[in-house]
C-alpha cells in the first residue's frame, strides 16, 4: 500500500466516521427540552394582560395541547363562578411547536373581580393595603399551568406564577408580577402531585 493509499483511506474512514456522527446527532438522539417564560403579567384596571414564551430547546416537535389559568383559592374550595371565563387565549390551543422554535401566548380580557376577590385570602398584615378606597381587599394569587405531549406521547407540565395583587370587588389595589419567571416543563409523571401511580 502506497502513502497515496494510507491518505486515501485515511480520509474516507474519517468521513465514515463524520456521516457516523451526525446520523447519531440528527436521527438517534433526542431529547425534549421545553421552557416557558413569562415575558408580561398585568392585571391592572382589572384586565389580564399576560404574555407567555414557550421554547421547544429539543430536538423533536411538541404539541403544546392546553394552557390553564388558576387562582389559589383562600379555603380550597372549587367555587361555581369561573373568574377567568371572558379572558380568550391567542392562538387557540393545541398548537405544535417545531425543533428550536418559540410559541407566543398570549392571554387578554375582564378579570371578573368580585369571583377572584371571593377566592381571595385575607391580605398581608402591615402591607397598607388592607383598605383601598374605604373597601376591604383581598389578596390573590394567579398562575398557568402549560400542558404539552412531546414526541413520544408523554404529558408534559409547566406552572408558572404570574402575578400576587391585593384586590377590592371592584378594583385592583396592589400587583407583585412575576415577569421574567421562567419554568422547565416536567413529565407530568415526575411531579409530586401526579396522577400517573
Amino acid at each position: 500500500m502506497t502513502f497515496k493509499d494510507k491518505v486515501a483511506l485515511l480520509i474516507s474512514v474519517l468521513a465514515l466516521l463524520l456521516s457516523g456522527l451526525g446520523f447519531y446527532f440528527s436521527q438517534l438522539r433526542t431529547s425534549s427540552k421545553l421552557e416557558a417564560v413569562v415575558l408580561e403579567s398585568d392585571p391592572l384596571g382589572g384586565d389580564a394582560s399576560i404574555q407567555i414564551a414557550i421554547l421547544n430547546q429539543g430536538t423533536h416537535r411538541v404539541i403544546i395541547n392546553r394552557a390553564l389559568l388558576h387562582q389559589d383559592t383562600n379555603d380550597g374550595v372549587l367555587k361555581a363562578m369561573n373568574p377567568f371565563e371572558q379572558i380568550t387565549m391567542n392562538p387557540e390551543l393545541p398548537a405544535s411547536l417545531e425543533a428550536k422554535d418559540v410559541l407566543l401566548l398570549r392571554f387578554k380580557g375582564p378579570l371578573l373581580l368580585s369571583s377572584l376577590y371571593e377566592r381571595g385570602a385575607a391580605p398581608d398584615v402591615g402591607s397598607g393595603l388592607e383598605i383601598f378606597n374605604g373597601e376591604p381587599t383581598r389578596k390573590i394569587s394567579v398562575s398557568v399551568d402549560i400542558h404539552a405531549i412531546d414526541f413520544r406521547g408523554e404529558s408534559q407540565v409547566a406552572n408558572l406564577s404570574l402575578f400576587t395583587s391585593h384586590i377590592t370587588q371592584t378594583s385592583v389595589a396592589g400587583i407583585n408580577s412575576i415577569d421574567n419567571d421562567k419554568t422547565f416543563f416536567e413529565h407530568e409523571c415526575d411531579r409530586p402531585q401526579n396522577r400517573c401511580k
